[in-house]
């Protein structure tokens, strides 16, 4: 055999060593982020109460600190099936829209509204799923629901192509520098959103701190916007008071913010409620 072709011989061995140790180092970080998911299915699959702020920012490269950056702020807090806590904004955010609130007790449903010169109304229902449903902003609670903890609660489940482990990455989350598992999930493709998730998972507690969803959103309706694809770059930072069985009920006691009054019904007709986006 020629000096070439033991050369060329070595040359192909070593690439076909590299290829293998290349797949080998793939596999191992794919297993990685399947069992990254599978503690966040686990953690929020089993859990029926939880309370948490979210801030969704349109641009990745704002401070979630930087109370000029935030497009819109929620807390949201659930006991299933029949106690739950909707506001927006967070009080410590920048009022940019109209407070509101939504609060079930389990008896009762009371919703304050700034917009309707600061009246809150109280409806009694057996269901606060479907009292949530004719409330001023039940179609944003609703899907907030579904996006944001029908998400993790399938995470493993809604499987499409293999999820890849990004490693350990350190970010400043709200109040907190946390080093988390950042894993590459599946493609979103749902509400004429097409998109690619990254989740932020914090180690030991398997909750996710903060979603990246890159991707393109197709307008919805009729008309000539209708079709049209918008570039679509979210990061939703989340911050988890309690996720699991238990939650002190007063979370669910509606207090009358400071000159708020009692009144049957609005006085005014509801303004078209600007709802949480849906993807």
């Amino acid at each position: 055999m020629s000096t070439t072709r033991k050369g060329l011989g070595r040359g192909a061995f070593v690439s076909t060593s590299l290829c293998a140790l290349l797949r080998g180092d793939s596999q191992q970080k794919d297993e990685k982020a399947w069992e990254v998911l599978r503690k966040v299915q686990e953690t929020y699959a089993g859990a029926i109460a939880y309370d948490l702020d979210c801030v969704e920012k349109k641009r990745s490269d704002l401070d979630v600190n930087d109370p000029h950056s935030f497009f819109w702020s929620i807390r949201m807090a659930c006991l299933e099936p029949h106690h739950f806590f909707y506001q927006q904004p967070l009080p410590e955010t920048p009022r940019d829209k109209p407070e509101r609130i939504i609060c079930g007790d389990g008896v009762s449903v009371f919703q304050f509204s700034a917009v309707h010169n600061k009246e809150y109304i109280e409806e009694v229902y057996s269901d606060s799923h479907v009292a949530a449903r004719k409330t001023l902003g039940g179609d944003a609670y609703l899907r907030f629901h579904l996006d944001y903890l029908e998400c993790f609660r399938k995470v493993v489940d809604r499987k499409q192509d293999s999820p890849r482990f990004l490693g350990m990455k350190t970010r400043k989350i709200f109040e907190r520098t946390v080093e988390c598992e950042v894993v590459d999930t599946f493609p979103l493709d749902r509400f004429g959103v097409k998109a690619t998730e990254t989740l932020w998972v914090e180690p030991g507690t398997n909750r996710v701190l903060l979603s990246n969803r890159r991707g393109w959103i197709v307008e919805r309706g009729v008309g000539t916007r209708a079709g049209t694809r918008m570039p679509l770059m979210i990061d939703r930072f989340y911050r988890w008071r309690v996720l699991g069985q238990e939650i002190s009920r007063d979370v669910f006691r509606f207090v009358p913010p400071e000159g708020a009054r009692f009144v049957e019904k609005f006085t005014r007709l509801p303004p078209r409620f600007i709802s949480l986006p849906s993807m």
